[in-house]
């Protein structure tokens, strides 16, 4: 009977080292999945931020050529209040001299 009790004691023993090796390994693989997942997300972050570099970079080119345009299209409009008059709507055939005068 001492011996069974012994047993069953070295059993119970055995079986609690081995749960605890099996728990100890079970928190090795999440603390190396956390790892690989930080990892991951701090290179999309990188990826992200350098997207977003980019497309500042080119709304920026955007509205300096959209305000060039403006201005071009708002000299053509001071030049066209400076002739007093839309001279190709008074005649046919006048928008040629109207373009010939603007130098177009």
């Amino acid at each position: 009977m001492n011996e069974a009790l012994v047993a069953a004691q070295q059993l119970r023993a055995d079986s609690r080292e081995q749960a605890q090796r099996e728990a100890e390994l079970v928190v090795k693989e999440a603390r190396a999945e956390a790892q690989r997942i930080l990892q991951q997300a701090q290179l999309d972050e990188v990826t992200v931020r350098e997207r977003a570099e980019v497309a500042a970079r080119q709304f920026t080119a955007y509205l300096a050529g959209f305000r060039g345009l403006l201005q071009r299209q708002l000299a053509e409009l001071e030049v066209l209040e400076g002739l007093g008059h839309i001279p190709w709507l008074e005649e046919p055939g006048s928008i040629r001299r109207a373009l010939a005068a603007l130098d177009l």
